[in-house]
């Protein structure tokens, strides 16, 4: 019916093969419209997509330290700054694959209910010749003191050495022989049950100058997922709309 009729002729109905239809607009339209006969009743319910992804300026995954300057960006679909992330993912950490103790810089482990140690050394990711520790984004459960250390082994499990206080985020390579890996982090004095990190060698932006660029007419956010070390100077925003609230949020971090 919608692609027989002139009055949908902006519209293109395509059958999925599933019980449901997708409708989608012209090229510059923000939503897609999926119409979906889900039960035997003929129930019928729709979701809108928006269309994301026509941010003005995306920094990718491997920019560092670039720099926009005296520059307005105006009349776009997403937000003003974005940025991608490879995340090059391994196994993640959770609650139950820590237990209590310390072990310090000889591997002489001792009693302990101030930390918590990663039971089973594990391989150290490969992807890149560095690593990081970040947290899922569903992670209700902060470091206490936003520090972490790496004790580092062979590949047969001998020890090899244990770093200094790491910081989350930040890219740090381990030694040469390293190939496995623990990690020690704080009692944070909370329930860890919601304990989700991962060790990754993420490709991730880092760094960023923003020097007088004025934001203006987005259909979502000014900024959303800024690369790392971000430095925002003499920044103007004008007439936002943050479609999912409806608000006119300026930047989400």
């Amino acid at each position: 019916f919608i692609n027989a009729n002139a009055a949908f002729a902006d519209y293109t109905a395509i059958d999925n093969g599933d019980f449901s239809i997708k409708i989608s607009g012209q090229l510059g339209q923000y939503y897609t419209l999926f119409i979906t006969n889900e039960g035997a009743n003929g129930d019928v319910s729709r979701t809108l997509y928006t269309y994301e992804w026509g941010h003005a300026i995306v920094h990718g995954s491997a920019s560092y330290n670039c720099k926009v300057a005296d520059i307005h960006l105006t009349e776009f679909h997403g937000d003003g700054l974005g940025s991608k992330s490879q995340l090059n993912g391994t196994p993640e950490i959770v609650n139950t694959d820590l237990q209590t103790g310390f072990i310090d810089e000889s591997e002489v482990e001792s009693a302990s209910t101030d930390y918590y140690v990663l039971t089973n050394t594990r391989n150290l990711p490969t992807h890149q010749e560095y690593f990081s520790l970040s947290p899922n984004s569903f992670a209700s459960v902060t470091l206490a003191y936003f520090r972490y250390w790496m004790l580092y082994y062979d590949a047969s499990d001998n020890f090899i050495a244990k770093s200094p206080p790491l910081t989350p985020f930040q890219r740090y390579y381990p030694p040469k022989e390293a190939s496995k890996y623990k990690i020690m982090i704080d009692n944070n004095g909370a329930d860890i049950s919601s304990f989700r990190y991962y060790v990754n060698s993420r490709s991730t932006p880092y760094g960023a100058i923003w020097n007088n660029v004025e934001i203006s007419y987005c259909r979502r956010l000014g900024f959303s997922n800024p690369p790392l070390n971000l430095s925002l100077k003499d920044p103007k925003f004008t007439i936002l709309g943050e479609q999912s609230q409806n608000t006119q949020e300026i930047l989400r971090i």
